[in-house]
């Protein structure tokens, strides 16, 4: 899985909104590969340990973008 699209929307120093589309290959167990493309958008938070995911939502779209 990788980042086709990724925007980041700065809200303040510590908290972000992001939106984009993942796209990968799943392969299930007899081999069958299935190209698949999720739009994500969410908001993380920085912490002292790294940027966390705060709240996000996701869902598969019928094809993966093709640019």
């Amino acid at each position: 899985m990788e980042w086709d699209t990724l925007q980041i929307f700065p809200l303040t120093n510590e908290i972000a909104n992001y939106f984009g589309i993942v796209e990968g290959v799943m392969v299930d167990t007899s081999g069958l590969e299935s190209a698949i493309s999720i739009i994500e958008s969410g908001t993380i938070i920085k912490r002292e340990s790294g940027w966390k995911l705060l709240s996000g939502q996701s869902e598969i779209l019928d094809s993966p973008s093709k640019n």
